[in-house]
């Protein structure tokens, strides 16, 4: 058995990284339309102290613990904590990241063009999820096929196994 949960979260893994490429493709191409580019260069400049670093890295954590124990009111945490608890270390490495510039001069142009375009990614994503629902029956263990149990949002699926709320969860993702 466990040789089936490698392959099956190796194949998960395999099947994620196809996405990456898209999301860079698509907010490469989001910079070249010059309104976007200027829309967001003019935002709230803010200030990455290191004890600010820290408390917010110490939040994430917190929050991605606090979210394990209690997962049916704090699964949205899942959306917002991955930004602190990776980003975080990033900046405190000196590594670059989509928030260097929101310190520097409150540029948000590279945080926003990332979160539109996985955002952009996502809804496809979730188009061939539903898509791959035809051959889940040929293969239960399909690893292109999932369905979502979201507590409080499971309303309303107009075209997905995706809420429609569900959705903006993708923003967050692509910004790390």
């Amino acid at each position: 058995e466990i040789f089936t949960n490698f392959g099956n979260i190796s194949w998960f893994l395999l099947s994620f990284t196809t996405v990456l490429p898209i999301v860079f493709e698509l907010y490469l191409w989001l910079t070249t339309f010059p309104k976007l580019n200027t829309y967001y260069s003019q935002g709230p400049k803010i200030k990455f102290t290191r004890p600010f670093l820290i408390l917010i890295l110490v939040l994430g954590l917190v929050s991605v613990f606090f979210m394990g124990l209690i997962p049916f009111y704090l699964f949205w945490l899942l959306w917002v904590s991955i930004i602190p608890a990776l980003a975080v270390p990033m900046i405190l490495a000196n590594w670059w990241t989509p928030f260097d510039s929101i310190g520097k001069d409150g540029n948000w142009t590279q945080i926003m063009l990332i979160a539109i375009a996985t955002l952009i990614t996502g809804f496809f994503w979730e188009f061939w999820n539903y898509g791959s629902e035809v051959f889940h029956g040929f293969a239960p263990t399909n690893p292109n096929y999932w369905i979502y149990s979201i507590p409080f949002l499971d309303k309303f699926r107009p075209f997905s196994q995706m809420p429609i709320l569900g959705y903006f969860g993708y923003l967050f993702f692509g910004v790390v």
